[in-house]
């Protein structure tokens, strides 16, 4: 899910100094910057960002053409407690929702990333967040999703077909209720990044 169409270069540069004074503690795997908020220094942080850098080699391992588009495009992974993932444009990053970095597979997280680099892909290209091409947008994140999992050997993933097939649910039919109904409590309840609270 993507924050906003984009903000004007004076937000960007208080976001990122804001971004600079608050968390010092970046982790930097293969080009990304990498930070868990605000477990900064407690133990969770490394097992966390670790299992970040299993995502991200796994992403890199499978598809490194679009591991290196993503990294061009959102180059910062800011994990924190929040319902769900999504894109900030504020920051060039992805805000990882930290119950994801911390139970999911290394698959899992790499396609929530995949996610959320498309999002800043298409971000990229001036194309607004707004209600009338939202679910447009979610589905074209979801089948790059899905692009990616498709090429998970079968043996190194249980659920592989039963993930695919939910994919291809989406990305044919929309989201699920249950799904909308919590994007939007998290839109509702979500800081505006960009008001640097």
């Amino acid at each position: 899910m993507q924050q906003g169409p984009g903000i004007h270069r004076f937000s960007y540069r208080a976001f990122n100094g804001w971004i600079w004074r608050h968390i010092p503690d970046w982790t930097v795997i293969d080009g990304f910057q990498v930070a868990a908020y605000p477990l900064i220094g407690a133990p969770e942080a490394e097992r966390v960002i670790n299992n970040v850098r299993a995502a991200l080699y796994a992403w890199r391992d499978l598809d490194p053409d679009g591991f290196v588009r993503g990294r061009r495009v959102m180059w910062r992974i800011l994990i924190k407690s929040t319902p769900l993932s999504y894109y900030s444009a504020a920051g060039k990053m992805c805000i990882l929702d930290l119950a994801t970095a911390m139970s999911g597979t290394a698959w899992q997280t790499a396609a929530v990333l995949i996610h959320e680099a498309t999002h800043a892909y298409i971000n990229r290209r001036w194309i607004p967040y707004t209600p009338e091409l939202r679910d447009r947008i979610e589905r074209i994140c979801v089948a790059q999703e899905l692009a990616f999992v498709e090429r998970i050997p079968p043996d190194r993933c249980a659920r592989k077909h039963d993930w695919i097939a939910s994919l291809r649910d989406y990305v044919q039919n929309g989201p699920p209720a249950d799904l909308i109904d919590r994007q939007k409590r998290h839109n509702e309840q979500r800081p505006m990044l960009e008001k640097l609270q």
